[in-house]
């Protein structure tokens, strides 16, 4: 069963900001600044996971920060944002580089 996410506007606009830290990534390792993106073939899967959990760990750390802030809750919220789709594109990579070509 087939299912079109582009009806939704909401989900379009998901799925923009993963596409853009995607990306984002790709540029930062052109540029050399990261030694490798997940949607490598040849990085291995632990690294990977390390690279995953890394991003996870920093969403639990902007919930802390969530939950802690009285004042500037716009921008806590924004910054949890950020790390979510951080997490989904280094799973979107990871997916990528199990696609066959």
């Amino acid at each position: 069963m087939s299912v079109n996410i582009f009806n939704s506007p909401l989900m379009m606009n998901v799925i923009e900001r993963v596409a853009q830290e995607r990306h984002r990534q790709n540029t930062l390792f052109a540029e050399g600044n990261i030694s490798f993106t997940c949607a490598s073939r040849i990085a291995d899967p632990n690294r990977k996971l390390r690279v995953l959990v890394e991003e996870v760990g920093e969403v639990a750390e902007a919930i802390d920060i969530l939950e802690l802030t009285k004042a500037g809750r716009k921008a806590a919220i924004k910054h949890l944002r950020d790390e979510l789709t951080q997490v989904a594109a280094v799973a979107v990579a990871w997916l990528e580089s199990m696609e066959d070509k």
